[in-house]
C-alpha cells in the first residue's frame, strides 16, 4: 500500500503463513512457511523465490550484514534443525549450517547484529549459549552455563528445560538474556545476561516466588534496550518486570 497521500494498493500477494515482510533496497522479502520470496516493492513482481528445506517451525529472522537469515526447526521440533543464509537480491542460499541432530537446538534470536541460539544435551553440565557469525552461519564463541557460572551471581541449577529456554532467551546488543521462572514455590524469577566472552554483564531474582513465565522480550527504546518480562502465580500476583538491557537495572 501506497500510504503518500490517498492509501493506494500497489499488489497483493498470496501467502499460506507469514510472520512479517521486510524491505531491503528495492527487494521486499516476503516469508511463506516452505519458501523466501524477492518482490519488487512497487510493482509486487516477483524477483526470485528460494525453496526452503521442510520445517516444524520456521523463523524469519531479517537480514544482518547483508545477508538474510532464516531459522528452520527440525521435523521432531526438538533436535537438529538449520540456519540459512540468503542473498536478498537474487535468493542465492550463500549457506546451509546443520544443527546437531543428537542435541536439542533452541530456535535462533537475533539482533541488528547478532545471532544466539542455545544447544542442549544430557551428557552435558549445562546449555551452551552459542553466538552465532552471521556471515557463515557457524559458531563464534560458545558459553556454557555450568553450576560454577551460576553460584557467580547467587543462582541455583538451572534445568536443562527446552521450553524454558526457548520462552526465555533474548538478545541484546552482543549480550544474551535468559529469563527463568519455573512456577515452583520456592524459586523466583531469574534473570541472567552474558557476554560472548562468558562473563556475567548482570542478573536479577524476583521479588515473587511460584511465578511462570508468561512473556519475555527486549524492547527497542531511543534511550537504550528494554527487556520486559510478564510472569504470573497460581497462587500469589505476578509482576510485570522492565530492565535497563545494558546493565540490568530496574526501571
Amino acid at each position: 500500500v501506497d500510504l503518500s497521500g490517498k492509501a493506494k494498493v500497489l499488489f497483493r500477494r498470496k501467502v499460506s503463513w507469514c510472520q512479517r515482510v521486510l524491505l531491503c533496497g528495492e527487494v521486499l522479502l516476503i516469508p511463506d512457511f516452505d519458501s523466501l520470496a524477492g518482490v519488487h516493492y512497487r510493482t509486487g513482481k516477483l524477483l526470485w523465490q528460494t525453496q526452503l528445506p521442510s520445517a516444524r517451525l520456521p523463523l524469519f529472522l531479517g537480514v544482518r550484514q547483508g545477508i538474510a537469515h532464516q531459522y528452520r526447526g527440525a521435523q521432531d521440533g526438538h533436535s537438529g534443525g538449520s540456519l540459512l543464509g540468503i542473498e536478498p537480491r537474487t535468493g542465492k542460499v550463500l549457506f546451509n549450517r546443520l544443527f546437531h541432530p543428537l542435541r536439542t537446538n533452541i530456535p535462533v534470536v537475533g539482533t541488528e547484529e547478532q545471532l544466539i541460539t542455545v544447544t542442549t544435551s544430557r551428557k552435558q553440565e549445562g546449555p551452551d549459549i552459542v553466538w552465532l557469525d552471521p556471515l557463515t552461519g557457524q559458531d563464534r564463541q560458545a558459553v556454557r552455563i555450568t553450576d560454577d557460572v551460576l553460584r557467580q551471581v547467587g543462582f541455583r541449577r538451572i534445568p536443562i528445560n527446552r521450553h524454558s529456554i526457548v520462552d526465555g532467551l533474548h538478545a541484546s546488543g552482543d549480550l544474551a538474556i535468559w529469563a527463568l521462572a519455573e512456577g515452583r514455590k520456592e524459586r523466583p524469577l531469574r534473570v541472567l545476561a552474558l557476554r560472548p566472552n562468558g562473563t556475567v554483564a548482570w542478573s536479577h531474582v524476583g521479588e515473587t516466588r511460584g511465578v511462570s513465565l508468561v512473556a519475555s522480550g527486549v524492547h527497542h527504546h531511543p534511550k537504550g534496550d528494554r527487556f520486559v518480562v510478564v510472569t504470573a502465580g497460581d497462587e500469589d500476583a505476578g509482576e510485570l518486570l522492565v530492565l535497563d538491557a545494558t546493565r540490568g537495572r530496574v526501571l
